[in-house]
């Protein structure tokens, strides 16, 4: 689902190569005479100068470096790359005059001695600004030229490709195949927002605006096929037994032998990667969103929740949203003309940047359904000088031209609007309007299919195109009732919150119904985002092919559900902060009550003018066909809302400051934790997703880290004989070195994976290719262990925030859990789903075992002290 392993970074220092071996060349070199007066080039005294000014030069930037806290990244880089500048010219002597280290008394030995005293001084300087600003970058011919243009953006006439497709031929990087060792890595949160010196875009041309050109980052390698086959059977080892892991061993090995199949699959993806700038990307997009046919809600569709809001009146929340809307406006333009700090690593070639396609797609994008497979289709290109947004209430549409020719619309005329719109909906005597939105939440074929039928009509096609095109949706929706689900406290450590579906109406005094009415929890307001409630409540209140929906609701619970397909959840939360602490700011500056105040008094100036321009309502032409496919959508809705279990986790034992404290991956550390709680609950391991951020490389999305390995399992069985009541038979050193050996190698699959050495794209870009080659389905991808491989009852996600915000989704498969987590200092938030109707998945049992783990967990890591 999300990407919880976007900034997970580790905190090593970079293996380096020995350069020192460029000086290694056979005694043999190739004589050439030259007329060229190379007297001087000859003399003691001209290296000697050489290396002074080098030195000098060394000297100055180091003064530079520690005089500033922006550049030590660049001055970094420059030092390397004028050690990789120098390092070719003793190549070039080296070809075209008679020199060698074993002929000291060769014609040009004192500028070679001159040109690898200059390498040495800018490698040793390197290994100072190392050391000064904890600078760690592994050295990478192809990978510095790429990276070094792009610390500063491309040069003049150099543009940033954004296809996937078109991209010049080149050789494919080298990449280390080794598993990088087992480090201790600290995933970042999303960085704290700066507000930017440049004039607010309210007072801005959007139509004079032009497009950014973000840096150019590195391509994705393609892994080497035998790290590849290598960690898939040792993520099969605990998943099948020993009898089907020795047959598909065979397989594997069958298929990767030199010479065989995996080798000429594997020359083909090399090809591939030499000619695009993703070679995965394509297959990526659509194996995991495209092709899929289920529906977009809870399956898909992460729902995020925003600290809540606390509203005095109507006025209050049209404010809100108006803020909401108009800073998403803002946000919009500043990354198109390129405002936005760049993503960078934080560690592991330490400020690297980051791929920022993804934010170009968040407010452009819209998932069209289709047959055989959807289509996300890109507004990227339509000039900011016009845009719109459509607001949804009660299933009634609007749309708002929020941007009419370059000029934003001002939160105060915005927030006008949506009390025109909210007034017109309170006096709407008319028959119900048709929930067209609640098909967008049907299976996506039969979605494909319905709306087929509403485009046969033009106004409908109309009111679609109006629908893809616009920047966001805003659903101002009715508030669930407080009966849809139940708080319970489990210990004083977490608490647990679970939908109630069997609470009645009738079941409670009419006073404590009152008061239960406005006990409206953080889970009540997870499942109006996830999904809306159903199509009783605002299921039908929504457009689910929109990338963002922002949600609002009078009782101040308010938030987003954002279709997956163009960015991965850390892109989305970023942006969200980033606009939630600049209303947060602007409200500061002006209370919420005062300006609300001032919009209602001078409501009756909003001229006519102003309400024909801007407020126009989307009208459906609806034909008994559209009617029965409604209720067939909405009755096919309302089984999954019935059927989605979820609950909220709040665990105060401790946070990633404990968990860092003990030099501990938090990442990796909680990853061990949800293996441990399924392991007790299920007594057996499980195929494993958790997402792992790729976007160092070119169009990079996620790859999967894998967290069941044997190492883990030899750790659990400790403590599922412990818990089932047989005492440890172990030491508690023992036990500790285990749990150390399975941390270490759930720490290395993560760095392999955001290294872009993962597993799982390459074995799908290697069936994939199969395909384009028409060849049969391989026996690795037709073998039942490459479905138990990818049946990932465990589907995880870190999704960190600053706030108290938190975003959720359901589980991927029907007898799976979705477990996202967001780790705060002292606390851990886990947003818990499974489904009803299968037996054997519980989140309240998940729930408990997984508090019970973490607590174990801390208590082997505290008998370290005792």
């Amino acid at each position: 689902m999300t990407e919880s392993a976007e900034e997970q970074e580790t905190c090593e220092h970079s293996q380096r190569h020995d350069l020192a071996a460029t000086g290694a060349y056979s005694a043999q070199e190739k004589v050439i005479t030259s007329s060229v007066d190379i007297s001087y080039l000859r003399s003691r005294e001209f290296a000697c100068k050489c290396i002074e000014i080098s030195l000098a030069l060394a000297l100055l930037i180091l003064t530079l470096a520690s005089g500033t806290t922006a550049g030590p990244k660049i001055l970094h880089e420059g030092c390397i790359m004028m050690a990789l500048t120098f390092t070719p010219a003793i190549v070039v002597c080296r070809a075209f005059f008679p020199i060698s280290l074993a002929n000291a008394g060769g014609d040009l030995k004192w500028l070679e001695v001159t040109l690898n005293g200059i390498v040495a001084i800018y490698f040793v300087l390197d290994f100072v600004l190392d050391y000064i600003f904890d600078l760690t970058i592994p050295l990478d011919y192809a990978g510095y030229l790429s990276r070094w243009v792009s610390w500063s953006g491309p040069p003049a006439g150099l543009s940033q490709p954004t296809s996937p497709k078109a991209s010049p031929r080149g050789s494919p990087r080298g990449t280390p195949l080794d598993g990088a060792g087992p480090l201790p890595i600290s995933p970042q949160p999303p960085r704290p927002f700066q507000a930017r010196s440049r004039t607010s875009s309210k007072a801005s041309n959007m139509s004079e605006a032009t497009p950014a050109v973000y840096p150019l980052v590195p391509k994705l390698p393609v892994p080497a096929l035998g790290h590849t086959l290598t960690w898939y059977l040792k993520h099969l080892q605990c998943v099948l037994t020993e009898q089907q892991h020795r047959e598909v061993e065979v397989i594997v090995n069958e298929f990767g032998k030199p010479g065989g199949l995996g080798e000429k699959l594997q020359e083909e993806l090399i090809k591939r990667h030499d000619t695009m700038d993703n070679w995965m990307y394509e297959w990526w997009l659509d194996d995991m969103y495209m092709s899929v046919p289920l529906a977009l809600p809870v399956n898909s569709s992460p729902g995020m929740v925003f600290p809540l809001q606390h509203f005095q009146s109507p006025a209050d929340m049209t404010l809100f949203a108006a803020r909401l809307v108009t800073a998403a406006l803002e946000m919009k333009e500043r990354i198109y003309i390129g405002d936005l700090d760049v993503d960078r690593c934080s560690a592991r070639e330490r400020h690297q940047p980051m791929c920022m396609q993804q934010y170009s797609r968040v407010f452009t994008s819209h998932r069209r359904p289709g047959i055989p497979r959807d289509k996300l289709i890109s507004y990227a290109d339509v000039s900011l000088a016009n845009q719109h947004i459509v607001v949804f209430m009660r299933n009634h549409m609007f749309r708002i031209d929020v941007v009419v020719a370059g000029v934003l619309m001002t939160t105060e005329d915005l927030q006008k609007q949506l009390q025109l719109l909210m007034q017109e909906v309170e006096e709407y005597e008319g028959p119900d309007p048709p929930a067209i939105g609640i098909m967008t939440a049907d299976n996506r074929r039969t979605w494909a299919q319905n709306r087929q039928i509403l485009v046969s009509d033009p106004s409908n096609l109309s009111n679609l195109k109006v629908l893809e095109s616009s920047t966001l949706v805003l659903s101002i929706d009715e508030p669930l009732s407080s009966r849809f689900n139940l708080t319970t406290r489990t210990s004083h450590k977490a608490t647990l919150s679970k939908r109630q579906s069997s609470f009645t109406a009738g079941a409670q005094p009419p006073q404590l119904e009152k008061t239960m009415e406005s006990l409206r929890d953080e889970v009540n307001a997870g499942h109006q985002m996830l999904h809306g409630g159903g199509s009783l409540h605002n299921s039908g209140n929504r457009w689910f092919d929109k990338t963002i929906q922002f949600v609002v609701t009078q009782d101040g619970w308010c938030g987003l559900c954002y279709e997956h397909s163009p960015a991965e959840g850390i892109v989305v939360i970023q942006l969200v902060e980033q606009v939630l602490h600049q209303l947060s700011e602007a409200s500061e500056t002006t209370p919420l009550e005062a300006i609300a105040d001032e919009a209602e008094a001078k409501a009756p100036e909003t001229t006519a003018a102003l309400e024909d321009r801007q407020l126009k309502k989307l009208e459906w032409k609806v034909t008994p066909v559209i009617t029965r496919r409604i209720e067939e959508a909405a009755a096919n809705v309302d089984r999954l809302v019935e059927d989605l279990d979820f609950r909220i986790l709040r665990y105060t034992g401790f946070g990633r400051n404990y968990m860092k404290k003990n030099k501990c991956s938090p990442d990796a550390f909680i990853q061990l934790a949800l293996q441990l709680a399924y392991f007790r609950t299920q007594s057996h391991l499980t195929s494993t997703y958790e997402s792992a951020s790729i976007r160092r490389f070119r169009h990079g999305r996620v790859d999967v880290i894998r967290a069941n390995t044997p190492e883990a399992l030899v750790c659990f069985k400790i403590y599922k004989l412990h818990r089932d009541g047989h005492g440890f038979s172990t030491q508690a050193s023992d036990r500790l070195a285990k749990f150390k050996t399975a941390l270490e190698i759930q720490t290395e699959i993560m760095v392999n994976n955001i290294l872009g050495r993962g597993i799982d794209n390459h074995l799908l870009g290697l069936r994939e290719v199969a395909k384009e080659m028409s060849l049969p389905t391989p026996e690795i991808f037709s073998h039942s262990s490459y479905q138990v491989a990818n049946h990932f009852r465990l589907s995880t996600s870190q999704v960190p925030t600053l706030s108290d915000s938190w975003m959720g989704y359901g589980p991927v498969c029907p007898d799976g859990y979705g477990a996202s987590y967001n780790p705060h200092p002292e606390t851990i938030v886990f947003c818990l789903s499974a489904f009803n109707s299968c037996e054997s998945t519980s989140t309240l049992d998940f729930g408990r075992s997984l508090e019970r783990a973490l607590d174990d967990m801390k208590t082997l890591l505290d008998s370290r002290s005792n």
